[in-house]
């Protein structure tokens, strides 16, 4: 298939392509920092709270409040795993760290949440 530049456009469109680079090389996209580890490593206070409903407005909500960090509470009440992931996704969205809480404590269990984004369980 010969590359007349449209998988390159196609490429542009969905990643950040550096303006000022003559090669157009992918950059890497950003990720969110961790705060909540560098305070906790500075030894800084930090607040969050617990949500057991499944609400990933609430989420997003905490977050754009402050909150440091918010613990998803995936043990007990109607929380199903399609719901945590948008509620961590709504946590990144609005700066704030999402911990799961989760009723299992078996590998394959845990890396499906932390794949999901969590930073932790």
């Amino acid at each position: 298939m010969p590359d007349d530049g449209t998988h390159r456009r196609l490429l542009a469109s969905i990643l950040v392509l550096p303006a000022n680079n003559p090669d157009n090389d992918v950059e890497q996209l950003r990720v969110n920092k961790n705060t909540l580890k560098q305070k906790l490593n500075d030894g800084e206070a930090t607040v969050g709270p617990f949500v057991g409903f499944p609400s990933p407005a609430m989420v997003e909500t905490m977050g754009w409040m402050g909150f440091d960090f918010v613990v998803i509470d995936c043990e007990h009440g109607p929380m199903d795993f399609e719901t945590a992931e948008h509620m961590i996704r709504a946590a990144e969205l609005s700066g704030t760290t999402a911990i799961l809480r989760i009723g299992l404590n078996e590998q394959q269990h845990i890396q499906r949440y932390m794949d999901a984004g969590a930073a932790g369980v």
